[in-house]
């Protein structure tokens, strides 16, 4: 079988989220370019993804009318991805947390497998991926979810989003994702959450990329129908989805994020050259935005960068440093 083409993609985006995707992302071995769908008019989130762009796996992709709107003006991205011989693989700008072996089992089983429109991996944060794990016996601590996208619990409650990222963290920082991983699941015409969704671009090649009306909607049931293709859970990958809007204002104000970036300093797989581009970047777009003047902020803008790879690196412990930020 030839290989194919793996094109990572992200409507994007928010920096103080992206500022943990975007290094995870590229140092995933299986994904040889990383697209990033430009759906924000804030000049500062612009200006960190244009300084992240300087990383060759990524390319910047602009809305063809330059009309952002925000999540309304998605869909003509996908008209993107729609090449034969191309797994395309989405992620949410805020997903904070992905388990880069399992994604890998995840990327590999989408390439092999044309009999599913849409592969998902366990995702916290999503109602309908709670619910399912509490029907198999796990996360039975928590309070109950319900499997409907749009679950007062699993969907709109912060309260109940910030204990399970608690509960999440504690399990990674411990016995591994184990109380988060499952048996695959077949899933037809049940609307779900597409924080993180795979599928190759034949699929999309058959309508040219169009959706049309409610991009969540539709890939969850709508094209899957046309298709008459089943979607699958693939259970035994797991990434962590930060927030829905119901749950941002109050998720925003925890530690939560610097928790996850505590995570990402452990992990032994992320390219040095991508972390130090991400921190710099991040750390430039904060000091034009006037939200820089957290003590360490100033002399970290003088890193310097030296990899002859990719022309820019950062020594690990300025990595480390800017991390704890």
């Amino acid at each position: 079988m030839d290989k194919r083409l793996v094109v990572a993609v992200t409507p994007a985006g928010r920096r103080r989220y992206m500022r943990l995707l975007i290094p995870q992302v590229l140092s995933c071995p299986d994904i040889d370019r990383y697209d990033i769908w430009l759906n924000t008019t804030d000049p500062d989130d612009l200006r960190f993804l244009e300084l992240v762009s300087r990383h060759p796996k990524v390319r910047l992709i602009h809305l063809p009318d330059g009309k952002v709107n925000g999540s309304r003006s998605i869909n003509p991205f996908y008209k993107y991805t729609s090449d034969p011989g191309t797994t395309y693989i989405k992620f949410d700008d805020d997903i904070v947390w992905i388990d880069n072996k399992s994604i890998s089992k995840m990327i590999e089983y989408r390439n092999e497998n044309e009999n599913f429109a849409f592969i998902t991996p366990m995702v916290v944060n999503n109602a309908v991926c709670t619910a399912l794990l509490q029907a198999r016996g796990k996360l039975n601590e928590l309070k109950r979810a319900k499997p409907y996208c749009l679950d007062n619990t699993g969907w709109r409650d912060p309260h109940f989003a910030e204990q399970l990222h608690r509960h999440f963290l504690k399990e990674i920082t411990g016995t591994g994702v184990g109380a988060f991983v499952s048996e695959d699941t077949l899933f037809a015409m049940s609307r779900f959450s597409i924080n993180c969704v795979a599928w190759r671009g034949e699929l999309f090649a058959e309508f040219s990329g169009v959706v049309v009306g409610e991009d969540e909607e539709e890939i969850s049931i709508n094209i899957p129908a046309r298709a008459n293709l089943p979607n699958l859970l693939f259970g035994n990958a797991v990434v962590a989805h930060f927030a829905f809007y119901t749950q941002r204002e109050h998720l925003d104000r925890t530690d939560l994020l610097d928790l996850y970036r505590a995570e990402l300093r452990k992990k032994d797989w992320i390219d040095e050259d991508a972390l130090g581009l991400v921190e710099e970047s991040f750390a430039e777009a904060e000091s034009r935005s006037g939200q820089g003047s957290r003590k360490g902020f100033g002399k970290l803008l003088d890193v310097q960068f030296y990899s002859p790879r990719i022309r820019f690196s950062v020594r690990k412990k300025k990595i480390r440093e800017l991390l704890r930020m």
